[in-house]
């Protein structure tokens, strides 16, 4: 019987949460600390509250949030990648909120009036939560920047990034995991007002075009702008600017240096903000050496 009690915890935990994720996406909020920080509150809090094994409170709350989030790659879709960058956080929040309560319900145990407080102080950590999510997500975002460079031998132009290449050709494993993967660039020229459209393909999302435009071209500096963008990718960043640049080196040697520019849409920004950087890192090697191969 206890046993299927806790089941029956655990259900309801996991309909209330989903339900409160669908609220959250219809009022576009998905990408907010309120998802990643609020519902594994949330959900954490529900199952110390109504758990029977305080003992393995840990367990009952990690297990539930394993299970949220194998419901979300399955019923959601939501791809694997953004599973396996959003369970840290999930387990953090959830481990924290287990800790807490367990300091503030120590030695309090036979009161039903500290019970009352305890559960007043776990709604206060969830609004508490919630209210910096909200804080954080309305300020201003601050530009990202991510710079690759690569030394090539011999002089070289520009001109080649109007060759055709093969985007999928070596591209990092790190794309595997169900990160959004390029398929092929349209679009030609180096000059001011010629564009590329780079169509990205996402396992849950389908395909999208990221659209880029070249605002500024110098001999040896060009700078493309995304104007539109459509893909999964744009659920979690906001491209800028694309910017090469190549630096004749004394010996007769290119130095190329290929900038790229963005914001980052999820929240918190502390967390997420380290991952974009280096998945940005990865794309601008790849596409630096794609087109700036020896």
């Amino acid at each position: 019987m206890q046993k299927k009690n806790q089941f029956y915890i655990l259900l309801g935990a996991l309909v209330v949460v989903s339900l409160a994720y669908q609220i959250l996406s219809h009022a576009e909020l998905e990408q907010t600390t309120l998802l990643f920080m609020g519902l594994p509150a949330l959900l954490a809090l529900m199952i110390v509250k109504f758990s029977g094994q305080p003992k393995s409170t840990y367990m009952a709350v990690f297990r539930a949030i394993t299970l949220f989030l194998l419901l979300a790659a399955v019923l959601l879709g939501e791809g694997v990648v953004c599973i396996l960058v959003s369970a840290p956080i999930f387990y953090a929040v959830g481990a924290i909120i287990v800790f807490i309560l367990a300091l503030v319900n120590k030695d309090r145990k036979d009161s039903d009036e500290d019970t009352l407080d305890s559960g007043m102080f776990a709604f206060g950590i969830l609004l508490l939560l919630m209210m910096s999510g909200l804080y954080g997500d309305i300020q201003k975002k601050p530009m990202q920047q991510v710079s690759m460079t690569k030394i090539v031998a011999g002089d070289l132009s520009l001109a080649r990034l109007d060759e055709q290449v093969d985007l999928m050709a070596n591209l990092p494993r790190f794309f595997d995991l169900g990160f959004p993967k390029p398929l092929d660039m349209k679009g030609e020229g180096t000059g001011i007002g010629d564009f590329r459209k780079v169509a990205f393909k996402s396992t849950t999302k389908g395909v999208g075009t990221l659209n880029l435009k070249i605002v500024e071209r110098q001999k040896n500096k060009i700078v493309f702008k995304a104007v539109a963008d459509d893909t999964h990718i744009s659920h979690w960043m906001s491209w800028n600017t694309v910017t090469v640049t190549l630096n004749t080196l004394p010996k007769g040697d290119t130095e190329i240096k290929w900038t790229s520019t963005f914001q980052c849409e999820l929240g918190p920004a502390w967390y997420f903000v380290p991952v974009e950087r280096y998945a940005v890192k990865l794309s601008s090697s790849h596409l630096l050496n794609t087109y700036f191969h020896e």
